[in-house]
């Protein structure tokens, strides 16, 4: 047994009350209430049999209660159901809509819920059921709230009469939705006049953007869904031939509300798109900053290098003007070498050592090793220096990975 809240107009007072009724009541057919039931996500049916089970009463087509439409952004249909004699007997639609709330949170970030938000209406003359699961926090209160305000303004007649309230509630979730997203919005340009992009939070700034754009998707799936919403509204009084003043005037006042909503939407789209667009300035804005902040620190950076050039360059021309004498003092003072200056009778000689070979294989060598050990560390540390990219690389692949299946 499923007990559930229930915003229900009975036929005795004819006044709008809250109370839990027992869903499979609910969903039979032995009573005749006009009727808004609520069903949490927890609630609803996770399993696709157990989906159609409970959606068998609204008469809706196979893919609704599929695991694809469970997962969808957003649709609107209706179907008729006519009696042997051809007469209009029921009135059933089905309509989809996703909200994201997003949030600051203590921590200086962002969060958010989903309210994927499914309804299911049945209506048979005069009175009207409506079953609207995942609703958010507070939807029923104030959809209790309008229902008192439009006391007796609703015309049960028309399968359509209970779904303008609801848009009117659903209108405020987006409304909440889109100033949301833009208070963050406003709050990272207010950071920004404090030496923002310095220390910018390019993390935050995704995933505010993120958000912007589920907000426009969603907001333009609605959008259509409201169209084929009117349109189906207008089809149907066309086709039953409604000839009544009371009634075309209650459908002209149904279709002047319905183009009011699609209007209320549809601006909301275009604040969400300019969420989008200020957030894409911010986000430039912060690279270009930071690219000229990098330049002149470049600048500096080659200034002092020049600096540190023209010390080294006056160290090299110093280097190369005593380097040939000091070589020519360290040779001529080794062993190998032996001088002997004359005496009067005897003439100055120079005696050079038959081993001097050995100092030239010993230096050869020693060169040549050296010079091979040095390019032997630069390859080497090139080849670790690659295989570490490619290790960052291969990390972030997955972890991006991750984050999709999350």
């Amino acid at each position: 047994m499923v007990l559930v809240d229930v915003l229900k107009l009975p036929s005795s007072t004819g006044q709008w009350s809250s109370e839990q009724v027992e869903l499979e009541y609910l969903t039979g057919e032995a009573h005749q209430l006009s009727c808004y039931i609520f069903l949490t996500r927890t609630a609803y049916p996770q399993r696709e049999a157990e989906r159609k089970q409970l959606l068998r009463c609204f008469n809706v087509p196979r893919m609704v209660y599929m695991d694809m439409g469970y997962r969808c952004n957003g649709y609107f249909g209706s179907r008729e159901s006519h009696d042997k004699a051809g007469r209009l007997e029921g009135y059933f639609t089905w309509f989809r809509c996703l909200v994201k709330i997003a949030r600051s949170t203590p921590q200086a970030g962002t969060g958010y819920t989903w309210s994927e938000m499914t309804f299911f209406s049945r209506w048979e003359s005069g009175h009207c059921m409506m079953l609207c699961v995942d609703t958010p926090d507070g939807f029923q209160e104030q959809l209790e709230q309008i229902m008192e305000s439009e006391q007796g303004a609703l015309d049960l007649n028309d399968p359509f009469a209970l779904h303008m309230p609801l848009m009117d509630q659903i209108i405020t979730s987006y409304d909440q939705s889109v100033w949301n997203i833009r208070d963050l919005i406003r709050r990272v340009e207010k950071e920004r006049e404090n030496d923002w992009a310095i220390d910018a939070d390019f993390s935050e700034l995704h995933e505010i953007s993120r958000h912007a754009t589920h907000s426009t998707e969603t907001l333009s799936v609605t959008t259509e869904s409201m169209k084929a919403m009117r349109e189906r509204h207008k089809d149907f009084h066309e086709r039953s031939h409604s000839t009544t003043i009371a009634n075309n005037a209650c459908w002209t006042m149904t279709q002047q509300r319905m183009d009011f909503q699609a209007q209320l939407i549809r601006n909301l789209k275009l604040r969400s798109r300019a969420n989008q667009e200020r957030l894409q300035s911010e986000i430039t804005l912060a690279y270009n900053v930071i690219t000229q902040r990098d330049s002149k620190v470049m600048v500096e950076i080659g200034a002092a290098t020049k600096s540190d050039s023209a010390a080294m360059k006056t160290v090299a021309i110093v280097t190369m003007i005593f380097l040939p004498a000091t070589f020519t003092s360290a040779v001529f003072s080794m062993s190998f070498f032996d001088f002997s200056p004359g005496d009067g009778t005897q003439a100055d000689e120079w005696r050079v050592s038959s081993k001097i070979w050995i100092y030239w294989v010993v230096a050869i060598s020693l060169t040549g090793l050296t010079l091979f050990a040095w390019l032997f560390w630069r390859r080497k540390r090139g080849q670790m220096f690659a295989i570490g990219r490619f290790r960052e690389r291969r990390a972030h692949r997955l972890q991006g990975m991750q984050r999709e299946k999350a």
